[in-house]
């Protein structure tokens, strides 16, 4: 039998599904869980006019991303996710206690990937320390709900612009926002949207 996950409030989850990977993923992902926190709007539009301007310098010929944000952690991909997991990572986010902060975003650099489809990211000058920390809590508050299921991931603060073909890292005009919330989502890839399953406020 396989082991049964408890979390503070909730009915043990009587299984975990697999997350699907390497060969075995499927071509469109139904569930796609994400542990994140949404650009605010007034700066989205600012980070969304500044990949524009990237687009048009460096002759990129594609479009800005939709959904700007933090991955703080990835839950999973699934093809199906039972309801007593979806209850427990709902409670995840409920005892962590910090407060709101400050983030400013000054800069832009091309990670690794396929050669016209290298991810271009927002990085932070100011907040990064802070985002580590809520992804520690959140770290620990997944491995309290179930111990073992997560693999470790190595969290590096960023903000996906787009994904195209490698260009120096460079200086951006300064992009501020507040970190106030951190919401469970679920992304849906084909309507490249997402799907806010629940959120959470900072509060120290």
């Amino acid at each position: 039998m396989p082991e049964q996950l408890s979390f503070a409030g909730f009915e043990p989850a009587p299984w975990w599904p697999p997350v699907a990977q390497g060969r075995n993923k499927p071509k469109v992902w139904r569930d796609m869980l994400l542990l994140l926190a949404h650009v605010e709007a007034s700066a989205a539009d600012v980070a969304t006019r500044t990949c524009r301007s990237l687009i048009r310098r460096h002759d990129l010929r594609v479009s800005p991303q939709a959904n700007f944000h933090v991955t703080l952690h990835p839950i999973g991909d699934f093809a199906l996710t039972p309801s007593s997991v979806l209850n427990l990572l709902k409670g995840l986010g409920d005892e962590i206690r910090l407060p709101p902060f400050e983030t400013v975003w000054d800069r832009v650099m091309s990670w690794h990937g396929k050669a016209d489809s290298c991810p271009l990211v927002m990085c932070p000058s100011t907040g990064g320390a802070e985002l580590v920390e809520l992804h520690r809590a959140l770290r620990s508050a997944l491995d309290l709900a179930a111990p073992g299921r997560f693999p470790s991931w190595n969290f590096n603060p960023h903000v996906t612009l787009t994904r195209a073909r490698r260009i120096d890292e460079q200086a951006i005009p300064p992009i501020r926002w507040m970190v106030r919330e951190f919401s469970l989502v679920r992304s849906i890839q084909e309507a490249r949207r997402h799907e806010v399953l629940k959120s959470w406020l900072l509060r120290a």
